[in-house]
């Protein structure tokens, strides 16, 4: 018990990089790129966040969702701050991009930009580390992202509020009635859409790629990798619990599953959400790429996750609570609170503090990833 206190308490997370701006390194400043970045005999407009030192630096790729108009790019300067490269691209045939947008286009554009990033001449010119690559997609990008699993150099994959375009082609092929087509038709408009491209191809291509594009049978291919799931609508919930089990069942070790209540662009969680893959990145995404967390800093590289986690029932999460809680607190405090109630939602402890019947105020709250023990929230009400 008492190393897993210790480790959660190494592991307690900073939003430093998601809110403050780190002292600037004088040698080696934070910058930004413009990019054209080729694709299949085209250029898709770019831009790359470059981190402040020497490095090299592992790169965050963003991928944008349909049309794109949440372009994450909050989260970008979120990752650069905790010393990642951030790239961000518009797939071809979108928002003024060369080219043509289809959804096998997108698909392949990604795997452009990746071997733009694996240069090189780009890798010294930017001092990128190619062996440190993870995929961020929103909605659409978040399919993307998940679509690649097996590429065995970008390791870490998010998919945020992921839309499941093979579920929409079968329910599309199912209910024509329903004009599954029609936001195609406004988003390709030629007076103001801002993707180029055919609306009727896009659809049928969704329809003929339904079983294919289905990112809920892609566990095996994911389960070796470190995956960062988030949901915030009802649709992209349902997916992301289906695939949650999935990866699970078949062994994954590196998953973390999240709900927000929130709309499709997490506009409620912009902060939490930096946060949490500023997290991610430097634990479960390091973990497979071989790097060290600070709970294993000074070990073996080896890292043996139980399989109920490492917070596995409540006893655990309200002894790790309390001893995160004393010293903010003080011993007395939080012991007028007990007796502290811990309950799990979504591999996430809860553990709050109880008030005498009769008495009004706040009490300690402490939430904690059952998975690898992390603090997520500390808070105290009044």
């Amino acid at each position: 018990m008492r190393s897993i206190i210790f480790a959660a308490l190494l592991l307690a997370p900073s939003l430093a990089a998601a809110q403050a701006d780190p002292p600037r390194d004088a040698a080696n400043p934070p910058g930004m790129e413009e990019l054209k970045i080729p694709s299949h005999g085209t250029r898709m407009n770019g831009l790359i966040y470059l981190a402040q030192g020497a490095g090299p630096h592992g790169v965050v790729v963003f991928l944008h969702g349909y049309p794109g108009n949440e372009r994450n790019l909050d989260l970008a300067q979120a990752v650069r701050r905790a010393g990642w490269h951030a790239l961000y691209f518009d797939y071809r045939g979108s928002w003024g991009s060369g080219g043509t947008f289809g959804f096998q286009n997108a698909l392949d554009d990604v795997g452009a930009a990746l071997a733009w990033l694996r240069d090189p001449a780009n890798v010294t010119r930017f001092r990128i580390d190619p062996t440190r690559v993870a995929l961020v997609g929103h909605s659409m990008g978040g399919w993307l992202a998940l679509q690649y699993a097996a590429d065995p150099g970008a390791a870490c994959t998010v998919a945020l509020d992921a839309w499941n375009l093979g579920a929409f082609g079968k329910n599309a092929a199912e209910h024509p009635e329903r004009d599954p087509g029609a936001y195609f038709r406004e988003t390709t408009d030629a007076e103001s859409g801002p993707i180029r491209g055919d609306a009727a191809a896009m659809l049928r291509e969704t329809i003929a790629n339904a079983a294919r594009w289905d990112y809920t049978t892609l566990a095996p291919a994911l389960r070796n990798r470190a995956v960062l799931l988030a949901a915030s609508t009802r649709e992209a919930e349902g997916f992301r619990v289906a695939l949650t089990q999935s990866l699970r069942s078949a062994g994954a070790a590196h998953v973390r599953s999240i709900h927000y209540d929130d709309d499709h662009g997490f506009s409620a969680h912009r902060f939490a959400l930096a946060g949490e893959l500023v997290r991610w990145l430097g634990s479960d995404c390091a973990a497979v790429q071989g790097g060290r967390t600070a709970a294993s800093a000074g070990s073996s590289q080896h890292n043996y996750v139980p399989p109920d986690g490492v917070v596995p029932d409540s006893a655990t999460a309200v002894a790790i609570a309390e001893a995160v809680l004393v010293p903010i607190y003080g011993r007395r405090q939080i012991e007028s609170e007990r007796p502290l109630v811990a309950r799990l939602q979504d591999d996430r402890w809860s553990v709050m503090g109880s008030l005498p019947r009769g008495m009004r105020g706040g009490v300690a709250e402490v939430e904690i990833s059952r998975p690898d023990g992390r603090i997520l929230r500390i808070t105290h009400g009044r």
